[in-house]
């Protein structure tokens, strides 16, 4: 070995190439140890994310659909609903009818019936007040006439 006597900055001997193998072994294993496997978890976590995001499109498309389902048969059971209303107002107005005329019906007979009873009740005291009348008639005649009549 021999020894250089210059003074420079930078020297280069054998050492520096055992250093830059060095570094260079270094470099290599560092990547196989270390960077490797940190791009793969890279790569790893970047797929793992484009699928969620893809899994969070197909949700958000199928929470759409189901809205629009599920407005539709809102919509479809309001209508129903609006005709089953309907169909009973329709109903109920016609059973009003059938009622109303139905009591109109029995009123008239009850009518019917009570002004008979009535005719009959007043034909009765008509009768009675008559026969009443003639007594009376004939008594007050008896009275101021002083003798008995005789019909």
């Amino acid at each position: 070995m021999e020894i250089v006597s210059t003074t420079a900055l930078i020297s280069i001997n054998e050492t520096a190439f055992v250093i830059l193998i060095s570094f260079l072994i270094f470099m290599v294993l560092l990547n196989r140890i270390m960077i490797r496997p940190l791009r793969q978890v890279s790569e790893e976590r970047t797929l793992y994310l484009k699928q969620i995001k893809i899994e969070i499109a197909d949700a958000e498309q199928k929470i759409m659909q189901f809205s629009k389902d599920l407005e539709t048969k809102k919509e479809r059971v309001r209508k129903e609903a609006f005709d089953i209303v309907r169909t009973i107002e329709e109903d109920a107005g016609k059973n009003t009818a059938e009622i109303i005329t139905e009591a109109q019906k029995k009123a008239a007979e009850i009518r019917g019936v009570t002004e008979k009873n009535v005719a009959g009740q007043m034909q009765e005291a008509r009768t009675y007040l008559e026969n009443e009348a003639k007594g009376l008639t004939i008594m007050i005649m008896e009275k101021i006439l002083g003798r008995r009549l005789t019909s």
